[in-house]
């Protein structure tokens, strides 16, 4: 089974939080501008912050991340 992904935005912050599962220990790493990864120790991915989130839109123009992410849709 999938883990559940809580997406959470601190607007003020301008700070994206997306998380898988529950929340555990993690080791963070920062991959990219203003981008950071959030490992377990069993180097397993458990989330990710994308800060200054809403600015990397502002020129109307969308901007990848450096994040490939794929999607388990549960019936």
């Amino acid at each position: 089974m999938g883990k559940r992904l809580k997406l959470s935005y601190d607007k003020e912050g301008d700070i994206l939080e997306i998380s898988a599962g529950e929340p555990q220990e993690a080791i963070s790493e920062e991959i990219g501008d203003d981008i950071v990864v959030h490992k377990n120790f069993k180097d397993e991915i458990v989330g990710f912050t994308i800060l200054n989130f809403t600015k990397r839109f502002e020129d109307g123009e969308k901007e990848d991340l450096p994040i490939n992410v794929e999607f388990l849709v549960l019936s």
